[in-house]
């Protein structure tokens, strides 16, 4: 251990493991790392019935596994210093069946009537789904990130006349 506090401190000591310099590395508080595996496949069909219909249909299959590492920390009243905390991880496992459907009728020249029918996907940015808190007693703020955010799944129904 190092007597790692200023001089005109109480005398604390903090072990070196727990405590970093911000001016140092500009905080490892805010770094995280992530591994992620991703899986998609697709199968389709274009038919076309006679002249005037189109159907196409299809469906995609995407699985995805994440594991990021982040720091849970709290915030010394010192302004040079961060108590870094404990390392955080967290694992997360989806997947998800995205079928379709479109069909295109065109009875005749003049006329176009198109059906639609999807499922879309959209996932939280990588840095929020991060392990990571951060509290500020001196200004009484938390920053917090929600590793159990879930992708957002849409049902969409298009016409067209």
């Amino acid at each position: 251990m190092r007597a790692n506090w200023d001089k005109f401190n109480s005398g604390v000591i903090i072990p070196e493991s727990v405590m970093h310099r911000i001016s140092e590395t500009h905080s490892i508080q805010y770094d995280y790392s992530g591994k992620e595996n991703y899986e998609a496949s697709y199968f389709m069909a274009d038919i076309n019935i006679g002249s005037k219909i189109n159907v196409v249909s299809g469906a995609r299959f995407e699985g995805k596994s994440t594991e990021y590492q982040s720091y849970k920390s709290v915030k010394s009243p010192a302004p040079h210093w961060v108590y870094t905390g404990e390392p955080s991880s967290q694992k997360r496992k989806n997947s998800f069946f995205l079928p379709a459907l479109f069909v295109h009728l065109k009875p005749t020249d003049w006329l176009n009537i198109r059906f639609a029918r999807t499922n879309t996907l959209t996932r939280p940015d990588y840095r929020d789904l991060t392990p990571f808190y951060e509290i500020d007693g001196t200004y009484n703020t938390i920053d917090y990130r929600n590793p159990l955010l879930v992708p957002g799944l849409s049902k969409n129904i298009d016409f067209l006349p």
